[in-house]
């Protein structure tokens, strides 16, 4: 299969992960049944395009649908936070006369921050409850594909965002270039994924959420350096989340290093303690999620 970033090499098979092994990860640490997209399927392709290192699983009919997030949100409490490090780290870069799209925007978190500080802001969302809610708030969001909104909203916006939305996307080169047509000449393009390089996610290749059928790609900062050779856009700076905010994440670090015991005191430490400790190792250690900023070219 032709890389579903590049649309140009063909991927190269990197291994082969046992989808028993998905299924009960899923059973046993998300409380939730995905067995349905493995049927007849006993393996899942771990891919990778020759020219950037994304890597990818295949096949695409394994990712995750409107029934998967809705069981994932009832079996999983946590699973959903309405503002994230990557939305404030977002909001440093507009400016009061931009034009925003926030693709993929849930309940409408971000665009009720920002509503007051730019020119307009709109979302799209598939969710129908998200929509409601967000519509009940005043916010304007609509139920389009970003392929079906670029194609009547043509450099439109100044600044394009989504979050925790491109590593669910098969088809990264549709995307991608329908969200540049929307970017107006010199535009940003804001993308908050899960950071493929820190420790928990390049070390544990059955960290459960970033398997499929939740996640349909890996990023890191590799890859985003990459795309500037096939999209007409230039990466102006990656923000990675700062580790004190992930307490799971240093104490999977500390284990790692063989530190025990130490993971175990960290575990009882309270917030002043742990927010002093976290900075420390955050030096170190890069976040779990990671924000790269594009300008389109002019």
């Amino acid at each position: 299969m032709l890389s579903p970033v590049t649309g140009i090499s063909t991927a190269i098979l990197l291994e082969k992960l046992d989808s028993r092994q998905i299924i009960e990860l899923y059973r046993k640490n998300l409380n939730t049944d995905v067995s349905r997209f493995f049927e007849n399927l006993p393996s899942v392709d771990v891919m990778e395009c020759p020219d950037t290192g994304y890597r990818f699983f295949a096949p695409f009919s394994i990712a995750g649908d409107g029934r998967f997030y809705e069981d994932l949100q009832n079996g999983y409490d946590n699973y959903y936070r309405d503002w994230k490090w990557e939305n404030q780290f977002a909001t440093g870069f507009l400016q009061k006369e931009m034009h925003v799209l926030d693709i993929g925007c849930g309940k409408g978190a971000f665009l009720t921050k920002i509503k007051n500080s730019v020119a307009s802001c709109i979302g799209l969302e598939f969710n129908d409850k998200a929509i409601e809610k967000a519509r009940k708030e005043g916010l304007e969001v609509r139920k389009e594909m970003i392929e079906t909104h670029a194609a009547g909203n043509p450099e439109k916006y100044d600044a394009v965002c989504f979050f925790q939305v491109l590593e669910h996307v098969c088809e990264v080169k549709q995307f991608l270039d329908a969200a540049l047509i929307t970017l107006k000449p010199g535009g940003l393009l804001i993308i908050g994924v899960p950071n493929s390089d820190p420790w928990l996610l390049r070390q544990d290749k059955f960290h459960t959420l970033n398997l499929p059928p939740h996640h349909a790609g890996l990023w890191n900062r590799e890859v985003f350096h990459q795309l500037e050779k096939f999209y007409p856009m230039r990466l102006e700076i990656i923000g990675y989340e700062p580790l004190t905010a992930i307490r799971q994440q240093w104490i999977a670090v500390l284990k790692y290093r063989r530190l025990n015991l130490l993971a175990k005191l960290v575990q009882l430490l309270p917030g002043l303690v742990f927010t002093l400790f976290g900075r420390y190792f955050g030096r170190f250690y890069q976040g779990i999620s990671m924000v790269a900023v594009f300008q389109k070219n002019k």
